[in-house]
């Protein structure tokens, strides 16, 4: 019998350990993204809003982060992270009068908190699905053109007083990641983000959002 508890005893902080290293995974993950924006308005200034919404169209966009994951159980995970975002939108053609173009960028760090679930394909690959709230703090809104008649383009960074600095949004991500080595995954898939706070607080009001092709490597011990 003491043997017995002396072996348990043993190989506890093994035990522990095996299940301790199992259950964190670190991401990087870098998505490329469609991005456009809703709007609304006060019921008065429903023309401006119809203005907006005919001469402006989506532009490209991007994501790039690093994320980490705690396993709950099997097929439940609690993923947390830092992203850089980049979204915007872009004047449509009919609106860019005397420009070549004219684009809007709005710069994010994003603070995803979600809970993701999973289910198994096979031994070596899953699929799953991530739903939950994201903190984002705006660093920079840049307005990029080109006149029609200059080979330079000009960039100026556009200053709010009416911006909200911290913004809250959600986030939704469909995904397949499969064994690529012995302690890494890669991962591939679609990602949604919509802002739910305005971008300032002026009577019409964008809400940008972005759809886009994500890929990933996990690293797991």
């Amino acid at each position: 019998m003491k043997n017995i508890l002396f072996f348990v005893l043993l190989t506890l902080p093994a035990i522990f350990q095996a299940q301790t290293t199992t259950r964190w995974n670190m991401a990087l993950v870098n998505s490329y993204d469609g991005c456009y924006r809703f709007t609304k308005a006060h019921s008065n200034l429903d023309w401006l809003k119809k203005e907006m919404d005919s001469t402006e169209t989506w532009k490209s966009g991007f994501s790039s982060g690093l994320n980490a994951s705690f396993q709950v159980t099997k097929n439940l995970a609690f993923v947390g992270g830092f992203t850089y975002a980049n979204r915007g939108q872009q004047l449509k053609s009919n609106a860019l009068l005397d420009m070549t173009y004219y684009r809007t960028t709005y710069q994010f760090i994003e603070v995803p908190v979600f809970a993701r679930f999973s289910k198994d394909l096979s031994e070596n690959s899953k699929l799953q699905l991530g739903v939950g709230p994201q903190i984002l703090f705006q660093i920079n809104t840049v307005a990029h053109y080109l006149l029609a008649n200059s080979n330079n383009a000009q960039k100026i960074r556009v200053n709010e007083s009416s911006n909200h600095l911290f913004k809250m949004g959600t986030i939704v991500n469909l995904s397949y990641q499969t064994k690529l080595a012995q302690s890494t995954d890669f991962q591939c898939g679609v990602v949604y983000k919509q802002q739910l706070t305005a971008l300032s607080s002026g009577n019409v009001q964008r809400l940008p959002f972005s759809l886009g092709f994500q890929l990933g490597l996990v690293f797991h011990r």
